[in-house]
């Protein structure tokens, strides 16, 4: 259910709030509906339109209605499709006439869009907030559509407001949904429904009716320890009520201030307030008269990290910091708080705690106690430094390059598999702990490693050169064409005479370029069926450019299943090369494609075709950058 209250749960309050009027009410209460009249009213819950379902929700409601608690009505989105200024008072507040109201609920033809900020803030200013106690209730199944921000303009209203609050009900609203709109009942101290169906509605707007006549009548405090100064920010507070002495599941209403005030009626509750990582827990009886008021002891002290790359350095650093509670000698192995912040600043209940810190590749801890209503600040020394590489591709170049740094420690003499640290940046910035390192660069395909040695809270800079250069290759049909082609590049080294079995690079780009370590090279090039080599040397810092003459032409083939007929046909088209008179056994090429198109080598060719239940053949000659086109001719 997407109710932030099951039905059960909401007629509990419902009974909670209405089942005594013994309490304290106001004395003179004014209240203002928003009501949702868009065209998403329309929308329907279990075959009803959600406008039917409110409307005969409130005909009940209203009935019930105190006399002396006097109520408005604003309504938007009924009147024009589009208009966010589609905003009316409809009903001044004042004493309720159940049928008057109901009459202008039944009126009411939902089409347009939901401007709920600027609703809320109109039956604010009716009310005249500034000046005197009000309350809003909204209804609302939709989310702001008339570019407003809710939490901004409830914000706004609990600022400059006397005691303006917002109740919200959601109806017929997801989880996600619902988060967009609560905020306008948190913001101003309201309360928040969500409601999908007609009895959770009733049992919501039954709430927040008689919500909106009590005044604040609990004050709620909280302390670090008990004889400690009360806290002024950073306390959240959860109500839960006792029904029938069991308690609820869920809570009633909640408060991000400190101190959190409430307006409850008579009754017990057990309030749940969170500072920091503590939490306290206590039961409290509010009375028919007076103020209730409660302190909770958390019993925190604040823990404040920073860290220093060397005792010398005065620069905080620190990446992340994770606190481990220590439970009987015993280290948690869940952290119960973390923070990428420096320093970090931790609120936490009093006992021992392991900090992990992190500051680049570096990471150590330290043990620490925490007292109540006391500060405990802890600098760590991480004890790094800084390394600094880029890349050259020769001694005396200038430009850096460089596409991946990889850094393996070394200990004991021994350089480590596994990598420490990595990054794809040139140059590469790394705070590792001080230390011997092997630094793996690669650029293009060159691979070159360089040991170096990071201090305590110094900067290391190393240049790795290269010694690369640059290859770059493209083809031609012939030696008089312009026009780029090729299909596949593969680059074999060649060492000590011996062209590799395996290549170094390769590439599908029409254009390839390549960086690779100086030496020389073998090309491999392919683009159709035509397969050439060459021979290239690369020089350090330098472009070596070649271009391939793969001497090849086109084959376009179609077949006609007799001399009138227009429509190309075949099945499959074999393509045999013909060398010194003789046709080779095994084909070059082939297509179940009709056209068929081939890219070959320049020279003759025997072409066998296939259609229905036949082979057919025919020779032709393949010349270079030239479109051969053969039309076979089948029985």
């Amino acid at each position: 259910m997407r109710a932030s209250f099951i039905v059960a749960g909401i007629i509990a309050l419902a009974n909670l709030f209405l089942g005594s009027t013994s309490f304290a009410e106001t004395s003179s209460s004014k209240t203002i509906l928003v009501f949702d009249a868009s065209g998403s009213m329309w929308g329907q819950i279990d075959g009803k339109p959600k406008i039917t379902i409110a409307r005969t929700v409130f005909d009940t409601v209203l009935k019930d209605w105190q006399p002396g608690n006097e109520l408005g009505l604003i309504a938007y989105g009924h009147r024009r499709k589009g208009d966010c200024s589609d905003i009316e008072e409809i009903i001044a507040p004042g004493p309720v006439d159940a049928k008057t109201f109901s009459a202008a609920l039944n009126a009411l033809n939902p089409k347009g869009k939901t401007p709920l900020s600027a609703a809320v803030k109109q039956a604010a200013e009716t009310l005249k907030y500034e000046e005197n106690k009000a309350t809003v209730i909204l209804v609302t199944d939709g989310l702001e559509t008339c570019n407003a921000d809710p939490c901004a303009v409830a914000s706004e209203l609990e600022k400059l407001g006397v005691d303006f609050t917002t109740h919200v009900i959601g109806f017929d609203l997801s989880e996600k949904e619902s988060r967009a709109v609560r905020c306008m009942a948190e913001n101003t101290g309201g309360l928040y429904f969500s409601a999908s169906n007609a009895t959770e509605l009733s049992a919501a707007i039954n709430v927040a009716a008689k919500a909106a006549t009590l005044e604040r009548n609990v004050l709620l405090h909280g302390k670090a320890s008990k004889d400690a100064k009360e806290l002024q920010d950073g306390v959240s507070w959860e109500v839960y009520a006792y029904t029938d002495g069991k308690l609820a599941d869920k809570y009633l209403t909640y408060s991000y201030n400190t101190p959190a005030s409430f307006a409850l009626v008579p009754g017990k509750y057990r309030i749940k307030a969170a500072y920091g990582k503590a939490i306290a827990y206590q039961d409290i009886e509010v009375k028919k008269e007076g103020l209730t008021e409660a302190d909770l002891i958390f019993g925190t002290g604040t823990l404040i990290v920073s860290g220093r790359a060397g005792s010398q350095s005065q620069d905080p650093v620190g990446k992340e910091w994770d606190i481990y509670p220590i439970r009987n000698g015993k280290v948690s192995d869940k952290f119960i708080a973390y923070s990428y912040n420096t320093p970090g600043r931790f609120i936490l209940p009093a006992g021992k705690y392991r900090i992990k810190a992190l500051y680049g590749k570096a990471e150590t801890f330290k043990d620490v106690e925490i007292k109540a209503d006391e500060t405990t600040e802890i600098v760590i020394i991480f004890g790094t430094g800084k390394l600094i590489v880029s890349g050259r591709n020769s001694e005396t170049s200038q430009d850096p390059v460089g596409k991946e740094w990889d850094i393996y420690p070394i200990r004991n003499g021994e350089v480590s598999d596994k990598f420490i640290a990595y990054t794809y940046n040139t140059p590469a910035y790394f705070t590792l702990p001080a230390g011997k390192y092997r630094i793996k660069g690669m650029y293009g395909k060159a691979v070159t490693y360089k040991d170096v040695e990071v201090k305590t809270d110094e900067t290391t800079k190393t240049i790795i050169v290269f010694n690369t250069g640059y290859l770059t290759v493209s083809g031609r049909n012939s030696e008089t064409s312009q026009k780029p082609v090729g299909k596949e590049w593969d680059i074999y080294p060649i060492r000590n005479g011996q062209v590799s079995d395996k290549f170094i690079a390769y590439t599908y780009n029409t254009r390839a370029r390549f960086t690779l370590p100086t030496g020389k090279y073998r090309i491999k090039a392919m683009y159709g069926k035509a397969v050439t080599y060459e021979d290239v040397e690369v020089k350090t810092n330098e472009t070596t450019k070649t271009i391939i003459i793969f001497n090849t032409g086109y084959l376009t083939v179609s077949g006609r299943a007799g001399s009138q007929s227009q429509k190309s046909v075949g099945k499959e088209w074999d393509i045999y090369p013909i060398l010194n008179g003789r046709v080779s056994d095994k084909f070059i090429a082939y297509t179940y494609n009709t056209p068929a198109y081939f890219t070959l080598p320049a020279g003759k060719y025997r072409i066998k075709a296939f259609y229905g239940n036949k082979a057919y053949t025919k020779d032709v000659l393949v010349k270079i950058n030239e479109k051969n086109e053969v039309v076979m001719q089948f029985d």
